[in-house]
């Protein structure tokens, strides 16, 4: 028998370059999104030592010892990983490290994470198995979960990175693997083919995805509104997050989950609690607010770092005094109470910018140029009237230039829901005890909910909640307490800023975080102006049990839930399923069930034993070995080899092999316990036998 000496030269190198660039890219989707330079580091570290020490393992002579096992390495990153997951939130400085803060804050990018340090382990499995479908897997996973939270441009770019390395490397796996020994000789060929190939497919599936997207726009406008300039997060929060307040012009109601953060936008003291008032919007069309003036008017510095605002406080007012530090947000908004007075700016920073303060026709300020994290003012507003008595006696004297934005609602909405306002506020004759009905219906009768559902283009937001979900956050809440106020006869509108944060011990300060992001209604009474209305339900769909949300009308959110929880349970399977199967080939998982349901008969398993054993000494002195080859054929090829290792196991391994063929086809049926016993000591001599390079 003739048995080829195996080829040294290593093909696998651009295997694993393209599978490091792919899962590079497929990283980079979650760091990015992370924003945390530890976290960043350490998983791009990871991914590269991982992929580095199994190209270096794959480029060793074969027979020879490896220093270090790479499965071990592997073992402690994955199982590490589910640990710290386990004890994400325990104040553990490496748990910190590997589930940063922000991470937390966001179910997605939580899992992401873990799976993100899957991915770093498996890539120190790529000596074994040498293919990428796990790595693959991992990466397209990570760019699903992330592109619900993050849509910015890199996350496209890095994608379609993560496209063509993944095509490229499949489709060279699978060439080297037709090509067999002839792979190394052509591997630069094939790559320039591959790389070619796979920019081409990429382009035209790219091109196709433009131009059906481009139809798609112009067909059917976006389901988010017409929010313009919203950073990364196509929603009002993130604009509000973000703090890109000048470009909200508009602000997009039922536009799905809200995805805020932990991140702290500012600090404020003051004399009292208050909602943190940022925008004002007064027109609606179903589907977002917008801004019926934009006029911005230049106010006189009294002694350049301090504004006086023109118009003058009742004689009974009540003062709010806030200072506001800015932490990480840079606008040009100034939050404050509902009705600010006066302005002061630090005198050195705001000379040092050449600071312009403008107000609009609602009360909200701007500055010029924005506000940079550690810019610091004072704001002195007045208290809106509290008192329910005056508002039951403001009555409903309104001014002649009272804006009739206030009281106009889409004519199908009206339809819709003028019913259900009569309804509310049947028997009530003031302002004030309506717009108090109302708030209280909503609050008692709807579920609040950051995870609310996007309203269908074809429907009216405040109608679809009111009628359909009856679930969502602030902007729903606030939208249908002004709609209907509207439909009542009562003017009011929609103010966006900040709640009013949580306090610090240390400080004496209100933390105002990008999660306070919130939307109120503001109703009009004579004599006392525009009043806050704040909706603050109680019912929470995360706390309600099933049966409750079953029994209250939720049961579409009950079916979404259980069908979550199943898909978690699923998602945790086929992870688990993944895992294994990068530890353990499946064709040995099938040999061996296969094996269990035939019964464990001596011979065959004795046989069995022997067969592997000698194959794994031809293998570790370079041999390959074709089909068919006996255990006796492989020792006898392996006597062959000059300077091959392993002499003195060879020759035990070679009397053990003549010691099972006399057993077998000796005339007397030898005891069982004998050939068991041949069976063990094959297998313990396989573990003392160099192995081959994989």
């Amino acid at each position: 028998m003739r048995l080829v000496s195996e080829q040294r030269h290593n093909p696998q190198m651009p295997l694993l370059l393209f599978g490091a660039l792919g899962a590079q890219a497929a990283a980079f989707a979650v760091t990015s999104s992370v924003g945390d330079p530890v976290f960043s580091v350490l998983v791009h570290g990871a991914l590269l030592a991982g992929l580095f020490a199994s190209l270096v393992s794959l480029s060793r002579p074969a027979g020879s010892e490896r220093p270090v096992r790479l499965e071990w390495i592997a073992y402690v990153v994955i199982i590490g990983a589910l640990a710290l997951f386990a004890t994400r939130g325990a104040g553990l400085s490496l748990a910190e490290a590997l589930y940063p803060t922000k991470a937390l804050a966001d179910s997605n990018l939580l899992v992401a994470s873990l799976l993100v340090w899957v991915m770093g382990g498996f890539s120190f499995l790529q000596h074994r198995r040498r293919n990428l479908v796990f790595m693959s897997a991992c990466g397209l996973s990570l760019f699903g979960l992330v592109g619900v939270v993050n849509l910015e441009a890199g996350i496209t770019i890095a994608f379609l990175i993560f496209l063509f390395s993944t095509v490229v490397a499949w489709s060279y796996e699978t060439l080297s693997g037709r090509l067999g020994e002839n792979a190394s000789v052509e591997w630069r060929r094939l790559v320039r083919g591959q790389a070619i190939q796979a920019a081409g497919v990429l382009a035209t599936v790219g091109l196709a995805a433009f131009l059906v997207s481009a139809a798609l726009y112009w067909a059917v406008p976006s389901p988010f509104g017409s929010t313009s300039r919203f950073h990364p997060v196509w929603n009002w929060a993130g604009a509000l997050v973000q703090g890109n307040f000048l470009a909200t012009r508009q602000l997009a109601v039922g536009a799905g989950p809200a995805n805020l953060t932990d991140d702290v936008l500012f600090r404020v003291r003051s004399d009292y609690p208050t909602l943190w008032r940022t925008q004002v919007y007064d027109q609606y069309d179903g589907r977002s607010w917008a801004r019926s003036h934009e006029s911005w008017t230049q106010i006189a510095s009294l002694d350049r770092a301090n504004f006086r605002l023109p118009w003058t406080p009742p004689a009974d007012a009540r003062y709010n005094r806030q200072q506001v530090q800015v932490e990480n947000s840079a606008t040009g908004m100034v939050i404050c109470g509902t009705y600010p007075l006066q302005v002061t700016f630090q005198r050195h920073a705001w000379e040092a910018r050449s600071g312009i303060l403008r107000v609009d026709r609602f009360a909200c300020l701007t500055t010029s140029p924005v506000s940079q994290p550690g810019a610091q003012y004072e704001v002195l507003s007045v208290l809106p009237e509290d008192d329910p008595a005056r508002l039951r006696a403001a009555g409903t004297k309104y001014p002649a230039d009272l804006d009739e934005e206030c009281l106009l609602v889409p004519g199908d909405v009206e339809e819709a829901l003028r019913p259900l306002a009569l309804e509310i506020t049947a028997g009530l004759r003031t302002p004030y005890d309506k717009a108090v009905a109302i708030q209280s219906y909503l609050e008692a009768n709807y579920y609040y909910t950051e995870d609310e559902p996007v309203t269908p283009y074809d429907k009216d937001a405040a109608a679809y909640f009111l009628l359909e979900t009856k679930r969502g956050a602030c902007d729903l809440f606030a939208t249908s307490l002004v709609v209907l106020l509207r439909l009542s006869g009562v003017p009011a509108r929609v103010a966006s800023g900040f709640s009013e944060g949580e306090p610090d011990p240390e400080s004496g300060m209100q933390i105002i975080r990008g999660k306070d992001a919130h939307a109120w209604a503001e109703v009009y009474f004579p004599r006392y102006g525009w009043i806050p209305f704040n909706p603050a339900p109680q019912r929470q769909l995360e706390r309600d049990t099933l049966w409750s949300l079953l029994t209250k009308g939720q049961g579409r959110y009950a079916v979404l839930r259980i069908a979550k929880a199943a898909g978690m349970i699923l998602l945790a399977g086929a992870a688990l399923a993944l895992l294994l199967m990068a530890v353990v080939d499946p064709r040995l998982v099938r040999a061996r069930w296969i094996e269990v349901r035939r019964g464990r008969d001596p011979w065959d398993r004795a046989a069995r034993e022997c067969q592997a054993a000698a194959r794994q000494m031809a293998t570790a002195v370079g041999l390959t070995v074709p089909r068919g080859a006996t255990p006796r054929d492989l020792l006898e090829a392996a006597a062959t080899v000059e300077a091959a290792p392993g002499a003195v196991l060879r020759q035990r391994l070679q009397k053990l092999t003549g010691e099972l063929y006399r057993l077998r086809y000796s005339a007397g049926s030898p005891p069982v316990e004998q050939v068991l016993g041949l069976a063990r000591e094959f297998r313990a001599l396989r573990k003392r036998l160099p192995r081959r390079r994989r």
